[in-house]
Order: C-alpha cells, then sequence, then structure tokens
C-alpha cells in the first residue's frame, strides 16, 4: 500500500538537498572561483551560447556532438559561470523532490523512501556533479528521475485526465533530459514496451507518451539533417568509443602508451578517409567531434577492427569501465581514494541487496523499472566508453541507488533486531531450564 505523502518532509527534503549543493556551490567559488573550475566541455557550451546570442541559430558544427538545450540555458544566463554553477546546484537539490515521488510510486516503505532521499541528499557524488560547471548533468539526472516517476504515476492512475497528464509530463521530463545529454535518446523505447504492459489499461497514453518521446529526437535529427546534410541526433558515441573505448583496449593489449595509441588510432581514421596518415598530430582527432557521416564510419570501423583483434582485452577493460562507474577503483594510492572506493562499494552492495529484496518481495514494477533504467546506462556506458569515468555518468543512477540501498540497509537493520531477540530468547529460556 503506497503511503500519503508529506508535503513538510517533502519540503525538508529538497532544502537539505538544495541547502547542501548551494553551499557547496558557495564553496566552490569563494575556494577558486568559477571561472577557475573544470572548463572542460564548458567552453564548447559558452560557444554554443554565443552562437545563439549573437546569430539566434544553431547552424554551428559545435551542435553536432551536443543538443541544443544547455547552450540555450547557458545563453539566458548570460553567459555567466557563476550563474551556471548556482543553477545546476539548485536543479541537482530540486532532483530530491522527483527521488520521494519515485520512492513512493515503486510502493517503497516510508521509511526508505525518507532514508533514500536523505542519502541521495548527502550523497558525495550527487552533491559534487550537482554543482558542475563541466555540463549539463543535474538537468539530465532531474529529467530521468522525473520522467521515471511520472511514468509510475501513468500506471497508477485512476482517471483519464491524470494518465493524461502524466505521460505528457514524462514526455516533457525526457525531452529535457536528452534536449540536455544524447546518452538517454533511445531509453523510452524499453520503458515504452514495458509499459504498455504495466499500464495497458492507459494503453493510448503509452503510445502518447512514446510519440511525444520520439518528437525532439526527430526535430533535432531533421535540424542536422537540413543545416549540415547529416540525419544524426548526435556524433559523440563515435569518437568516444574510438578514443575512451578502443584505445584502452589496445592499450592493454600492447602495453604502449596512450598518446601513442591516440595518434595510431587517429592515423588509421585518416587513412580510411583518403587522406594523408602522416599528416595527423594530437590534435586531429579533436575535429572528429562534428564530423561527416564518412568520419563516423571510418571511426567506427577502427574501433571495431580494435575490439575483433583483441576480444580477451575487451572483455577485461570492460570490467575495468564497470569498476570505474560505480567508483569502486581507486584512482591514485591515497587515502581519500580508498575511502571513496569503499564507501561506493557499500553503497552498490547495500543497492543489490534492496533490489534482491524487492525482487523476492514480487514487487515487479519497481524491481523491473530499476532493472531497466540502471541496465540501459551501464550498459550503453561501458559499450563505448571505459576512461574518463569520474562520477557524471553514474549520476542518473543516483536515485535509484540511493532508494534501493535505504531498502536493502532497513531490511539488515529489522533481520539484526530479529535476530538478536531470537539469540537472547534462547539465551532466557536456557536460563530458566538451569536447576
Amino acid at each position: 500500500m503506497r503511503f500519503e505523502p508529506s508535503y513538510r518532509a517533502l519540503a525538508a527534503l529538497i532544502l537539505l538537498a538544495v541547502g547542501v549543493r548551494l553551499a557547496y556551490a558557495v564553496w566552490l567559488i569563494g575556494a577558486v572561483g568559477a571561472d577557475s573550475l573544470d572548463q572542460g566541455d564548458y567552453v564548447l557550451y559558452i560557444s554554443g551560447a554565443l552562437r545563439i546570442l549573437n546569430f539566434g541559430d544553431f547552424n554551428d558544427s559545435l551542435f553536432l556532438p551536443r543538443p541544443p538545450l544547455f547552450p540555450l540555458i547557458v545563453a539566458a544566463l548570460g553567459v555567466n559561470a557563476t550563474a551556471v554553477l548556482l543553477a545546476n546546484a539548485l536543479m541537482g537539490g530540486l532532483t530530491v523532490g522527483f527521488v520521494y515521488a519515485l520512492g513512493q510510486r515503486l510502493n517503497l516503505p516510508r521509511w526508505a523512501v525518507i532514508g533514500g532521499c536523505v542519502w541521495f541528499a548527502l550523497d558525495p557524488t550527487a552533491i559534487d556533479k550537482g554543482a558542475v560547471l563541466l555540463d549539463p548533468v543535474p538537468w539530465s539526472v532531474f529529467g530521468i528521475t522525473g520522467m521515471a516517476a511520472c511514468l509510475l504515476a501513468l500506471a497508477q492512475a485512476k482517471r483519464p485526465a491524470q494518465a493524461l497528464r502524466a505521460s505528457v509530463a514524462a514526455a516533457a521530463c525526457f525531452a529535457l533530459a536528452v534536449l540536455c545529454r544524447p546518452e538517454s535518446f533511445l531509453i523510452w523505447t524499453g520503458l515504452g514496451v514495458w509499459f504498455l504492459w504495466l499500464a495497458r489499461r492507459w494503453w493510448p497514453m503509452v503510445l502518447l507518451y512514446m510519440g511525444l518521446c520520439a518528437l525532439p529526437i526527430a526535430l533535432w535529427t531533421f535540424h542536422n539533417a537540413q543545416t549540415f546534410n547529416y540525419p544524426t541526433f548526435s556524433t559523440v558515441s563515435g569518437f568516444t568509443m574510438a578514443f575512451y573505448r578502443a584505445n584502452s583496449v589496445e592499450r592493454l593489449a600492447t602495453g604502449q602508451d596512450i598518446d601513442t595509441i591516440n595518434l595510431e588510432i587517429t592515423r588509421r581514421v585518416e587513412a580510411l578517409l583518403g587522406n594523408d596518415p602522416a599528416a595527423a598530430d594530437e590534435f586531429t582527432r579533436y575535429g572528429y567531434h562534428a564530423g561527416s557521416p564518412e568520419v563516423a564510419k571510418a571511426l567506427n570501423q577502427v574501433s571495431f577492427d580494435i575490439f575483433r583483434a583483441y576480444p580477451v582485452e575487451y572483455v577485461l577493460t570492460m570490467g575495468l569501465g564497470a569498476l570505474r562507474l560505480y567508483g569502486l577503483w581507486p584512482e591514485a594510492a591515497q587515502l581519500s581514494e580508498a575511502l571513496r572506493a569503499a564507501y561506493n562499494a557499500a553503497l552498490l552492495g547495500l543497492a543489490l541487496l534492496g533490489w534482491g529484496r524487492l525482487v523476492a518481495l514480487r514487487q515487479w514494477p519497481a524491481a523491473v523499472l530499476v532493472f531497466l533504467v540502471v541496465g540501459y546506462y551501464t550498459a550503453g556506458v561501458l559499450l563505448v566508453k571505459n576512461a574518463a569515468l569520474e562520477g557524471r555518468e553514474r549520476a542518473v543512477l543516483n536515485p535509484y541507488l540511493t532508494l534501493c540501498a535505504a531498502f536493502g540497509l532497513g531490511w539488515l537493520i529489522a533481520q539484526r533486531a530479529r535476530w538478536s531477540t531470537l539469540i537472547a530468547a534462547r539465551i532466557m529460556g536456557m536460563s530458566t531450564m538451569r536447576p
């Protein structure tokens, strides 16, 4: 039986999550200055925002790998690093509202939902990636978490109007996520099929959700086809697979340093494109981000050639990628790294325990939803990326991990109390039997 939401508790959770993230953002600004933070991809978002402000269009090739919504947000905030940092922190904190709704709709006990929300509010990875300039992680996490909560609301709707609102809201959340980060662009397909069965009473509304999810993907793909003669939603996957996945496979197989391998991959791509491989240098590959269909084909061919040549190393690096994705691999011989890995191991272990309890209790809507979302992002990352996994990719999974971990921890505590009671009763029984 789903518990009734407490808006007082929800408000307290939002204040906690937002307050912690804003405090962290303010500390970052005071410690190093917003403009001194990792500028990585943010430089490209600035370029996109300036293009929008100066020309009012998306006709620059930098929009090929990255959809337009986050550059629009950066433009709306005046290309101000401090404003973007604070907006990201605010959006990261507000996500706890959807985590609360998700836990409630998953029919978790009140204590597990409150515990999962507090855990999410205080989780170091969620806090760190909820106040970053690097890219629109908080907006994507907000959107995907909201989409899942709205889909469950659709399945549990009592009236057509409720189902309609939930369907449109779920699609709107998906649009927010996918137009910020392209990694989510296929998740609606698997979820749509599952909810066609789970919410079969409202199958027209599920089909409406799927149609509305396909709309932003189709529109942005059409824009790229018309503007760049390249009908794709994003060009980022080919580059990522070559220089964040295939290169690590070849490095493990050959023992060469990564810079040498990256240059060799670049020269192979150039040869397939009919260019002079000897003219390539360490900067040539960055032009592939917004490459043509021919570039994407060449990148994929080189990557798959490496995978076929070193199948054992491919599997081994996938395991290493999983450890990095979930923060279980210390990146340096430091106490802080060991503690981070230990914390993430405890989080993942308790989350698996909690998910196992959902399966044991036959709470299939909750168990299958968590499996589909976590499985989609885990497989999607590991297929195309093995290196540079520093928490961004796991951020979208944090709501599910913390909710399941709180559920698992609560069950462990209850079991410990049960066994303590049984042991105490046994001891008392033995003492009364003595003459």
